[in-house]
């Protein structure tokens, strides 16, 4: 048992990361996996959890960890239409670049559950601190090392 308490199934569990054909690797898919075993065996009473992705390696004591990559994860989330992606608060920022999706960056499986059940999320971080000033939303290439020829056309 974890921070959060509750008790991984002691029963075999099969996880399907279908398509076969597509590369899987990292530590991501951790919460969306908790997630799901935990809808899955009634412990959780999730309202509407189908509208949500989720991003995020779990601790052992059910903290969640910052993710290589979140960028992309969360413009494929966008394409297919998923406007609502929950990540550990470390990858706030970042993710919170792409527009039309909303980022709930939180710090632990409970939060997680107790946000998806509808329940207060006691957070330690203020939303404030992550807003993107104006200026700051345009992304320049001439920024990105070893893309000048990016920056010419």
């Amino acid at each position: 048992m974890d921070e959060t308490g509750y008790v991984f199934p002691k029963k075999r569990v099969i996880i399907s990361l279908a398509s076969s054909d597509k590369k899987k690797s990292g530590s991501h898919f951790d919460l969306a996996m908790a997630i799901g075993v935990l809808q899955q065996n009634e412990d959780i009473t999730a309202k509407k959890i189908s509208e949500y992705g989720f991003i995020g390696e779990l601790s052992l004591d059910g903290r969640l960890r910052a993710c290589h990559g979140i960028l992309p994860m969360i413009i494929a989330a966008q394409r297919n239409r998923i406007h609502k992606v929950i990540v550990p608060v470390e990858n706030l920022k970042e993710a919170k670049l792409v527009q039309g999706v909303n980022i709930i960056g939180l710090q632990n499986l409970g939060d997680v559950i107790r946000y998806l059940e509808g329940k207060p999320v006691d957070v330690n971080w203020k939303e404030e601190n992550f807003n993107r000033k104006k200026e700051d939303s345009v992304l320049d290439f001439a920024d990105v090392k070893g893309q000048a020829e990016l920056i010419d056309n």
